[in-house]
């Protein structure tokens, strides 16, 4: 009998009941100045609209016409502050940035520096999630819909500092990252077949390499054998293997990729 494994273990329920704490924010995915800070997000009060949020250059000042936007590196089980922004080319006050119902960011321009979103210079820009926007050739800012949380992985996991690969090779802070972590840390150690899909480069081999260095056979050689390569007649002897001058007449007694 081969136990069966389910990759997303929540019960659908579940996931609604987390859907309704995600929050509208901006990640930064790049900046010229301070690459360091790429992935840390900044999150924007519910509402519709939602309460405005200053984006700029340097801390609050009383003259600031709205709180400003605070930057968090989010990690499981907590989320740590960052300074604010030190762009230089950026305006103290840039942006005014909140939440327009429950999947846009609103952004109006107030600053020196040119707000471009889809090709073009706006002033006003209601971005979804997934949506870009650049700042000039300083930054540029994606709008996500997250938790506000991600959950604290099992322990044993190979985490690696903010923004640089784990102990798997796997890059990135996002929550759909940290979840192929927290699927990979519980599918890992079992000892039943997993299955996993997607299309060409979404890192397929490096899931299953991270599996492997999970499991109870980390020690042992991992096996990688692309089975479009394989001439259909000769599957059974490629996988399990063949004696002598089977299945063709000539070949040599040798062990197959399983077994």
């Amino acid at each position: 009998m081969t136990e069966s494994t389910t990759l997303d273990e929540e019960a659908p329920e579940g996931r609604a009941a987390r859907s309704t704490q995600d929050a509208l924010g901006l990640v930064v995915v790049w900046c010229a100045e301070t690459p360091e800070r790429v992935g840390e997000v900044a999150f924007l009060p519910a509402g519709t609209p939602g309460e405005p949020r200053v984006f700029g250059r340097g801390s609050a000042r009383p003259d600031d016409p709205h709180p400003r936007v605070a930057f968090v590196r989010q990690r499981p089980g907590g989320t740590e502050a960052t300074p604010a922004l030190s762009v230089r080319r950026l305006s103290r006050v840039q942006l005014v940035a909140s939440s327009y119902g429950l999947d846009h960011v609103l952004l109006r321009n107030v600053g020196r520096c040119p707000l471009v979103v889809d090709g073009r210079n706006v002033e006003v820009a209601c971005v979804p999630p997934g949506g870009i926007a650049r700042l000039g050739h300083q930054l540029l800012l994606m709008c996500v819909r997250r938790p506000r949380g991600i959950a604290a992985l099992p322990e044993g996991y190979p985490v690696g500092e903010f923004g640089s690969a784990d102990g798997i090779g796997i890059v990135g802070e996002s929550a759909a990252i940290w979840d192929l972590r927290r699927q990979l840390a519980l599918v890992g150690p079992r000892a039943g077949h997993v299955l996993l899909l997607g299309a060409s480069g979404t890192g397929k081999e490096l899931a299953a390499r991270g599996l492997h260095a999970l499991s109870d056979r980390k020690s042992r050689p991992l096996v990688a054998r692309s089975a479009a390569t394989i001439p259909e007649s000769l599957v059974d002897a490629e996988l399990f293997g063949n004696t002598k001058n089977y299945p063709n007449p000539g070949m040599a007694d040798r062990p197959g990729l399983v077994g």
